[in-house]
């Protein structure tokens, strides 16, 4: 049998804690500009060329943000793009 807590509280108080978790795990504006990058430092992190890249865009690997003449990506996302290539490659079987 599982151990089972009752916890008393009022309602304000609950709302006050889930506000106060809600901010320590929301990102800072800050964070973000930070996280944004340009389209060559995609390319340095990628290890590509442009077409190439236009081509991860494309087949959906790399998001991009942004209009036509102004495109960003995040850094967060391309280095996530760049684990999954590899992870996939990781799982086939050699013989």
């Amino acid at each position: 049998m599982e151990n089972q807590i009752i916890i008393v509280t009022t309602e304000a108080d609950l709302e006050r804690v889930v506000r106060r978790v809600m901010e320590s795990t929301k990102q800072k504006p800050e964070a973000v500009l930070k996280d944004r990058i340009d389209g060559q430092e995609a390319l340095k992190l990628l290890g590509c060329s442009n077409p190439t890249l236009l081509k991860h865009i494309r087949e959906g690997k790399v998001k991009v943000y942004g209009t036509t003449r102004k495109r960003y990506f995040f850094r967060s996302e391309i280095i996530q793009s760049i684990r999954d290539r590899y992870t996939d490659h990781s799982q086939t079987t050699r013989i």
